[in-house]
């Protein structure tokens, strides 16, 4: 084997190599990618989750201060949170 055929093969197989690791490269990112958003949507559900166990509180104290129209908007947007946001959670243990 002449010495321009080894240096051909041998970029064939360097390109090979690259473009096999330019695609785990991809994998491994969209991997990582999607783990970090659902994180980030978990930790967000959970914030939620949070503010919605707060609103009972809130809501009886704006009842015993007379502001009804206070308990009820807080009411609505609690339930429009729930079923918009936080749809498919079943229980807040």
């Amino acid at each position: 084997m002449g010495p321009l055929l080894s240096n051909r093969i041998e970029l064939e197989t360097s390109d090979l190599n690259s473009n096999r690791i330019s695609k785990l490269c991809r994998s491994l990112l969209n991997a990582v990618v999607s783990a970090v958003a659902d994180a980030v949507l978990r930790y967000l559900q959970l914030k939620l989750m949070a503010t919605v166990h707060q609103t009972q509180p809130n809501i009886q104290m704006l009842l015993a201060t007379s502001d009804y129209v206070g308990a009820l908007d807080l009411i609505t947007a609690t339930q429009d949170i729930l079923m918009r946001d936080l749809a498919g959670i079943q229980s807040f243990r």
